[in-house]
């Protein structure tokens, strides 16, 4: 069974660490997409790494406010929890945690 733990989504906690810098993209794609491309595509790793850092904050407060230090954060699964296979997918994450 499990422990009485938080349960949060985190998955952009792991991409806002793992794309790099939005200048570094733009640089990188510029000559392969254009320059145009290039500056949606960082802008979007820039709105995606403010995202990562908001939800880290609401993790830790959410954390905070329950007393539980060590939350239970859930990646972003491959598809809706909105059937069997979904609630599968969750509990083999959650067993595993």
């Amino acid at each position: 069974m499990f422990d009485r733990r938080c349960v949060a989504n985190g998955e952009l906690l792991q991409v806002g660490d793992e794309i790099g810098q939005p200048d570094a993209v733009r640089a990188e794609l510029g000559s392969a997409l254009g320059t145009a491309l290039a500056n949606k595509v960082a802008d979007s790793v820039a709105d995606l790494q403010r995202l990562a850092v908001r939800d880290a904050a609401s993790i830790e407060r959410l954390s905070d406010e329950l007393d539980e230090p060590d939350p239970i954060v859930v990646p972003m699964l491959d598809g809706d929890v909105t059937d069997v296979a979904g609630l599968l997918a969750l509990y083999r994450h959650l067993d595993s945690a």
